[in-house]
């Protein structure tokens, strides 16, 4: 029997892509990862703005206006 064909995928194919367990990811994309848990309700903005204060002091300007 012919296998049949989905959209021109074959079976095969797609059972090859059901019995794939892992995914390989690269040295350099692993090495980018640091093990920091990031809670989801994690404010970025305004830590980055707190960085910024505490990196420039207080007189920051966005855009010619005070931000802080």
């Amino acid at each position: 029997m012919e296998p049949a064909f989905f959209c021109g995928v074959s079976e095969a194919q797609l059972e090859d892509l059901n019995n794939e367990s892992e995914i390989e990811i690269s040295p350099f994309v692993e090495s980018m990862s640091s093990g920091i848990c990031i809670p989801a309700e994690f404010d970025f903005k305004s830590e980055y703005l707190n960085h910024l204060i505490e990196k420039n002091g207080s007189d920051i300007k966005f855009c010619g206006q005070a931000v802080h």
